[in-house]
């Protein structure tokens, strides 16, 4: 089976903002049911939904975001809003579910892949969630959904990025709808040779600084064996802690050789804070290339302002990416009117998981676990049906979105800009950086 929602018409912010309703309605969906009997709709008015992120301890501000990404993915199904282009929007509540509307029910795991665990358990037995969605850090991400799995209770992915999430496992409930570092990491590699072609100078070697846990690891390892596969030269490849006060020795290693060389960096906010500010005091500006995270959180750029001038970083999403996406841009300026911050890539990216596993429920009719999963293994989304710059949403066997794709973005005058695909770019690349003392 394969599942196909359509929207309706364009939006007006005004109206996105204050309409609301609570009519029924019904979007002519089917579900076949996979050879099993029918599920019936509950009797409930709410579905209960987790959502687990860190929403204390030093990611609190992205944990925050994140998980006000799928509050107004919720916000967009439980409301009445015709104007949105998107599924679901249109009436109010899940018409699959006789209207029932979707309670989001959050959880903290504070970063600890143990907690996130145990967070998982008490939600499904506990406040009785049917599914869950979280968790941005990968290690988290790891233990919550293996928890999740043993329970047999979907848990949906959009903010991870761990390639082993979805390449080393074999789960059955386990779906992320945004790319791995493997398809960022092919992405940018793609990019360098283009720059290379660009700029007729080559680039024959890099460096890599990464976090010390599974997101950082994995992203460092998918680096080197693409590097290794293309003939670059990895000059070095140093690890760093999380919540740590000083990376000094690590910046200075950085900057110790051959500073041409651009450094491909995975650090979630705080650290990243850190080492841009010990760049700068060491006097060298080196070419970040970020795997997201940190680079992707506005906290990171409110605490070094014009010091994050040329980043750049791979990402899944952009509003710049989007701008010609009329419902993909409405529900950005949304996100920032209702909690007075902009919409991200991480938060979009939630929000994108967050929709998927909505329509999955109005699909499979029922509350039941398999028959959302069931339904979300089934999905089949084209790219106008999401707020994303993909192709669309398809999970693979392994629970990979097979349609997810990376771009590349440069902050530059105080936002982010698509810069590569060179034909699809809307600011010119700056390569190399401005150093630190000239800006």
């Amino acid at each position: 089976m394969r599942i196909r929602t359509a929207g309706v018409g364009l939006v007006s912010l005004a109206f996105l903002i204050t309409a609301c309703g609570s009519d029924d309605g019904d979007d002519g969906s089917t579900n076949d049911g996979g050879g099993q009997a029918e599920p019936t709709a509950p009797a409930t008015e709410s579905v209960r939904v987790g959502a687990l992120y860190p929403l204390t301890g030093s990611a609190a501000a992205t944990g925050e975001a994140v998980l006000h990404g799928v509050e107004l993915a919720a916000e967009v199904v439980n409301g009445e809003y015709p104007d949105i282009d998107l599924p679901l929007a249109a009436e109010a509540g899940l018409p699959g579910l006789d209207g029932a509307t979707v309670e989001i029910v959050s959880a903290d795991h504070e970063g600890n892949p143990e907690r996130g665990a145990s967070e998982t358990e008490r939600l499904i037995t506990g406040e009785e969630v049917v599914a869950i969605v979280g968790a941005y850090f990968s290690a988290v991400t790891e233990t919550a959904s293996e928890r999740a799995e043993r329970l047999g209770v979907p848990f949906v992915n959009g903010s991870s990025s761990a390639t082993s999430l979805t390449e080393d496992r074999d789960l059955q409930y386990f779906f992320r709808t945004g790319p791995s570092d493997l398809t960022f990491g092919e992405t940018f590699f793609e990019f360098l040779a283009d720059v290379a072609e660009q700029t007729g100078q080559p680039i024959d070697a890099i460096k890599i600084l990464y976090e010390n846990t599974d997101y950082g690891t994995g992203a460092a390892e998918i680096t080197q064996q693409l590097a290794s596969d293309q003939g670059y030269e990895v000059v070095d490849s140093i690890a760093h802690g999380n919540d740590v006060n000083d990376v000094t020795p690590e910046a200075t290693r950085i900057c110790s050789s051959n500073e041409d060389a651009p450094v491909f960096q995975a650090s979630y906010t705080p650290e990243a804070i850190l080492f841009t500010q010990a760049f700068k005091n060491l006097g060298c500006t080196p070419t970040i290339l970020a795997y997201g995270a940190g680079y992707s959180d506005v906290s990171y750029f409110d605490a070094v302002g014009a010091d994050g001038e040329y980043v750049i970083s791979r990402a899944a999403w952009g509003l710049d990416a989007v701008a010609d996406n009329p419902t993909a841009v409405a529900i950005a300026e949304m996100f920032e009117e209702t909690y007075g911050i902009p919409m991200d890539e991480n938060s979009a990216r939630t929000f994108t998981a967050a929709h998927t596993l909505f329509v999955a429920l109005n699909e499979a009719g029922s509350t039941e676990p398999d028959a959302i999963r069931d339904a979300l293994a089934a999905i089949d989304m084209p790219a106008e049906d999401t707020i994303m710059p993909w192709d669309g949403i398809r999970f693979a066997d392994s629970g990979q979105n097979e349609l997810a794709q990376g771009i590349i973005l440069q902050h530059l005058d105080g936002e982010y800009r698509v810069v590569w695909p060179f034909e699809n770019a809307t600011a010119d690349l700056v390569w190399p950086p401005v150093p630190y003392g000239d800006r």
